[in-house]
């Protein structure tokens, strides 16, 4: 069965190729575009630089001629465009009408706004609709409580998670579920530091060597003021590190009655200052 070959005009080639050779073009979506072979494309594209096919020798071209090119370039034009807006609104797609209507008022002065509405599977209608009315109550309600969830994550040293913050707004008398705070941080951008604080310590040679004798032999009752101390350190995290804290506390009245602190750990701290 033979095949028939397609017969393309001088003007629809030296067109093809000044449509390669705008800045940004794609060989291989413009050849698609236009409904030919990408090899036939580039081959064309060589016979200009080679100088066989004349890119100036224009001829008047015929009214049907022109009718195709003119509707091949917006079809391009309009692809183009199409596939410029998917690529910056595709993690959009699943959001509802609202933040879809926010993108696109955000995006007027660069895109249609008909070419937005299309790609997104937006109404048009609906967002001129949106545009001219003032913000719902559960968008005013989001507002007033990312507020809220902000500020418990900033008094949490940016560790607290959706959950934490959750008993926060609940104690504050909030109500919303968990799953809507969890929502609203992430529209805001705010992620609970992953990384775990790693705990100071010592090496169990150097814990060996510095054991205390064990004097009391668990006789922690007292008669009277200053007859038995006991003393130990604990960490405290602070905006500048770990803190270690030593105290010694009198058994008999159980108050503390020394204490040191330093951002090491080293046998001065013992030194307390009674």
């Amino acid at each position: 069965m033979s095949r028939t070959r397609s017969h393309f005009t001088d003007e629809f080639k030296r067109e093809a190729v000044r449509l390669c050779n705008e800045p940004g073009a794609v060989v291989t979506q413009i050849a698609r575009d236009l409904g030919i072979g990408e090899d036939l494309l580039r081959r064309w594209v060589r016979l200009v630089r080679d100088g066989v096919l004349q890119m100036g020798a224009r001829k008047p071209l015929r009214a049907e001629a022109l009718s195709e090119v003119q509707r091949l370039q917006r079809e391009l034009r309009r692809v183009t465009m199409e596939r410029d807006i998917q690529k910056k609104s595709a993690r959009l797609l699943r959001e509802g009408p609202g933040v879809k209507y926010a993108w696109i008022a955000r995006q007027r002065g660069v895109w249609p706004t008909r070419a937005m509405c299309r790609s997104l599977g937006a109404s048009h209608s609906g967002f001129y609709e949106w545009l001219g009315r003032a913000p719902g109550k559960r968008s005013q309600e989001n507002v007033r409580l990312t507020r809220l969830v902000r500020a418990s994550f900033e008094l949490s040293d940016k560790t607290y998670g959706s959950p934490r913050i959750w008993h926060d707004l609940r104690a504050a008398g909030g109500s919303c579920g968990v799953n809507r705070v969890a929502w609203l941080m992430q529209r805001a951008g705010l992620q609970a530091r992953q990384r775990r604080r790693c705990m100071p310590g010592n090496s169990r040679a150097a814990a060996a060597r510095v054991i205390a004798p064990n004097d009391l032999q668990r006789e922690f009752e007292a008669d009277s003021p200053n007859q038995k101390w006991v003393a130990d350190f604990t960490y405290i995290w602070t905006a500048e590190g770990w803190l270690l804290v030593a105290a010694v506390m009198d058994l008999y009245s159980r108050r503390i009655v020394g204490w040191s602190m330093s951002n090491t750990m080293h046998t001065k701290m013992a030194a307390v200052h009674c």
